[in-house]
């Protein structure tokens, strides 16, 4: 068992025509086809048999909160069959665990397959980010519980299962022959150090030959989710803004009230009579008659692409769902806070403008989402029955006051300070101001210069400004490393650190900005065009810090703005390297020179 490679770094969107609230954009991937199932089970069944050429093994992974750890097979392979049996943590401590699978691994990546005690899986490969995530069907959750995951991977294709039922298929880059191994703390909230997961029956089966099956689709799309982001505060002021603002808007279409029939294999619909691409569209659903244990869904239709129409509805279980045609959904979330009481009624707001839809339930902000570039223009309709496993034929929902409303997509973008919204355009001026202004100006403390040598595997090696402050701008310049052409490297600040909260924007060796948030996995918040490369080359980041907000750029050239969710506090402020294990090369030396820190008021 060892120490292996980061955590995921998210890839989410900091700053969008909506608003600034971080999210994550994901690729659709395939829904789950009955072939893929048979193949599935028949690969399960040929490990009968099949001589195994490694395990059965059976050890503990004890997490480390610094990193992802690992017990490998100690084979080498590139197409395979595995299994493990994980035993729950007995003891709750209120951080999910996780465990997973690491294959096809190199001395820069690796493909990564996990699933969470939240109820979700996650396909993450390093150095990438988390490409696919869904819900789980069924898991044990119980402390002390076990669950068996089963893994397939052949060629660009791997099928991954939990108790014996397969969750989906994932399409993956090229093959590269490598150990197979189990793990877990994939991800910085997953992981607790010293905590122990169990593992026994960890095993690997060459591939056998399994028959080709003909395709057919499933009938019932396969839930696939995005994974989102922690709604804030300010994310929750801003959507009430929103919807105070829109209740003065005059509607283009609507109040319409009518009964949404469910029938077999076909949507209830109920159209506007409109043709938009922005929109806010707002209905009263009722809960739906008569009673029953079929879940049910409502929500709308809007948009046409490739795919065919945009669906977004939520259920009765207390999901929400995103899809495009007759496809499964493309992303979806939990905790929507629906009223399913029989008499009860919910109101859904869907707010669309550009790329990002945004989804209220009860005047409560519950998920962005974002959407396919290539969608277009169309009618919008309120909906119930979106999918085949929640239809009852003949079931009634009725709903009321269905309106459009028009919505200026570049009207509101994101919290900047306490009190005041603005777009993304207005945040790069304000960082374009700031960095003017404190170039005019003797900072507090520095500029300093010195050297970050990487001594220790999982310490970060730092170098502070000795100063104690909440709200700030911070300016150095990191020289690059000679070895930043071959291998990962990444430099940034940490700030309004102490021993439960830690602040850390940081830069990787391909100008990819990454935000280390607590409570939140780390995020790519957004490319610096401006960074050079090259081996010795000097890059100048730029920080500014007020309130419930960073400003980041680099080379004077802004990259994102990025929404701190925990409460200021005064504290140092540190230039570092190493920040990422992967990035991790013994006794490398990063120079830094000009790290200065200016006071904000």
């Amino acid at each position: 068992m060892r120490p292996s490679r980061p955590r995921d770094r998210h890839r989410s969107i900091a700053v969008a025509a909506i608003f600034l609230i971080a999210a994550l954009g994901l690729s659709t991937p395939p829904a789950i086809a009955q072939d893929d199932e048979i193949r599935y089970l028949a690969y399960l069944a040929a490990r009968e048999d099949t001589a195994s050429i490694a395990g059965p093994l059976s050890g503990e992974i004890i997490q480390d909160d610094q990193f992802s750890v690992t017990a490998g097979a100690g084979i080498t392979t590139k197409d395979f069959s595995t299994t493990a049996t994980f035993t729950n943590p007995a003891n709750e401590t209120g951080t999910p665990w996780d465990v997973g699978f690491t294959f096809h691994q190199t001395a820069g990546a690796a493909q990564q397959i996990a699933f969470d005690s939240d109820g979700f899986w996650y396909y993450t490969p390093v150095p990438v980010g988390t490409l696919q995530s869904g819900v789980v069907p069924a898991f044990a959750a119980t402390p002390g519980g076990t669950n068996t995951i089963n893994l397939i991977v052949d060629g660009d294709s791997a099928l991954f299962g939990i108790n014996g039922e397969l969750v989906t298929r994932i399409v993956l880059p090229p093959a590269v022959a490598s150990d197979v191994l189990i793990g877990s703390g994939y991800f910085s909230t997953t992981s607790v150090t010293g905590r122990t997961i169990a593992y026994a029956d960890f095993e690997v089966w060459p591939l056998p030959n399994v028959p080709e099956t003909e395709a057919t689709a499933t009938p019932e799309p396969a839930v696939v989710a995005a994974e989102t982001p922690a709604i804030s505060a300010a994310d929750t002021e801003l959507f009430n803004a929103i919807l105070a603002t829109q209740a003065e808007v005059t509607p283009l279409a609507g109040p319409f009230n009518a009964n949404l029939t469910e029938e077999e294999g076909r949507i209830g619909l109920s159209w506007a009579n409109v043709d938009l691409r922005d929109f806010h569209a707002r209905a009263v659903f009722g809960v739906p008659e008569p009673a029953s244990d079929v879940p049910w869904s409502v929500g709308f239709m809007f948009r046409i692409g490739p795919q065919g129409s945009v669906r977004v509805a939520v259920d009765s279980l207390g999901n929400w769902f995103a899809s495009a045609g007759s496809g499964g959904p493309a992303a979806a979330g939990q905790g929507t806070g629906i009223i399913t009481e029989a008499g009860g009624a919910n109101t859904i707001d869907l707010i669309v403008a550009n790329e990002r839809a945004v989804l209220g339930v009860n005047e409560e902000l519950v998920a962005t989402i974002d959407l396919a570039t290539e969608t277009g223009a169309a009618d919008i309709a309120a909906g119930a029955g979106f999918y085949s496993d929640q239809t009852l034929p003949d079931r009634v929902t009725p709903f009321r006051e269905f309106v459009v409303l028009p919505f200026d997509p570049d009207a509101v973008s994101a919290t900047v300070d306490a009190g005041t919204t603005v777009t993304a355009a207005v945040a790069a001026e304000a960082f374009a101001e700031y960095a003017a202004e404190s170039a005019q100006v003797a900072p507090f403390a520095g500029p300093f210069a010195g050297r970050l040598v990487e001594a220790t595997p999982g310490a970060v090696p730092l170098a502070a400004a000795r100063v104690s402050l909440a709200d700030f701008a911070a300016v150095a310049t990191f020289i690059n490393p000679n070895d930043v052409a071959t291998k990962l490297w990444d430099a940034g600040f940490e700030f309004r650190a102490d021993s439960a909260v830690t602040n850390r924007i940081v830069v990787g060796s391909t100008g990819e900005v990454f935000a280390l948030i607590p409570g939140q996995s780390p995020q790519i918040v957004g490319t610096a065009t401006a960074y050079d490369p090259a081996p010795g080359a000097r890059n100048q980041f730029q920080l500014f810090v007020r309130g419930d907000i960073a400003l980041f750029g680099v080379n004077g050239d802004y990259v994102a703005a990025i929404a701190l969710p925990a409460a200021p506090f005064a504290s140092d402020v540190q230039v570092g390297t190493g920040f990422f294990a992967e990035d991790f090369v013994p006794d490398r030396v990063t120079a830094y020179e000009g790290f200065s820190i200016w006071q904000m008021l």
